[in-house]
């Protein structure tokens, strides 16, 4: 038996409620989940945050396969660079029309890190966002002062 679930318009800190019901409905579902995201616009950290804690638990405790359908393809991008989703399978995306920019020297998207050997990329994604731009050579020179 499979369960589907349709996503709201926004999960976000603005309405809390809405993430923990959409939450819950996924936990309380059975079988295999198959959620249908072509409704929503926006997730925020909470949003992603829960999300992902939900699916995780849903494969790792429920060992229950998730298919999320319907998304935007630069929202599905986004998760997969986050390896928040591991396992989750995207299928029939919307393509969007408006292209990401590069702001990999300002910011850091969540991202989970699952073994050891993510730590040294992401702590150098980290740095580069904090400190902005950088030439190689020049991290090294400012961690050292």
């Amino acid at each position: 038996m499979n369960s589907k679930v349709l996503f709201p318009r926004y999960l976000s800190a603005k309405n809390p409620g809405m993430v923990v019901d959409t939450c819950q409905s996924m936990l309380f579902s059975e079988g295999d989940l198959k959620i249908d995201a072509s409704s929503l616009v926006f997730v925020d950290p909470l949003g992603i945050a829960m999300l992902g804690s939900t699916l995780h638990m849903i494969q790792q405790r429920d060992k229950r396969s998730v298919e999320v359908s319907g998304a935007i393809t630069t929202a599905v991008e986004y998760l997969q660079r986050m390896d928040g989703f591991p396992g989750v399978v995207f299928i029939n995306q919307k393509s969007s029309h408006q292209r990401r920019h590069d702001r990999s020297n300002s910011l850091v998207e969540l991202t989970m890190l699952s073994n050891p050997s993510s730590v040294e990329g992401t702590s150098s994604r980290l740095a580069r966002a904090l400190l902005g731009f950088f030439r190689e050579g020049e991290l090294t020179t400012c961690l050292k002062m």
